[in-house]
């Protein structure tokens, strides 16, 4: 099985544009293994790994965490209650 990652955007124009505290809308694209995922945010995709279950063409929303060297999102219930699950992207 092949997944392909866009990288002919600079991922740096993705970063400036998440800031801590601001709330992002995603797309599960698809699911690579029991805990890794392609999710795409503002037109990037991005491989992330979270430990809750989430499913191809979901549409979640994320609070931008951490910016600096390593990006981290909280995932947004529906009923705007925090989870306490962390996504990390790899990529």
């Amino acid at each position: 099985m092949e997944f392909q990652i866009d990288t002919s955007k600079n991922l740096q124009e993705l970063l400036k544009r998440l800031n801590p505290g601001s709330i992002v809308k995603g797309r599960i694209l698809d699911k690579i293994d029991d805990s890794k995922y392609i999710l795409r945010i503002y037109g990037y995709n991005i491989v992330t790994e979270s430990k809750k279950s989430l499913k191809k063409g979901e549409e979640l929303k994320f609070e931008i965490k951490n910016n600096n060297n390593h990006l981290t999102i909280k995932l947004i219930e529906s009923n705007q209650k925090l989870q306490s699950k962390r996504l990390n992207i790899i990529v």
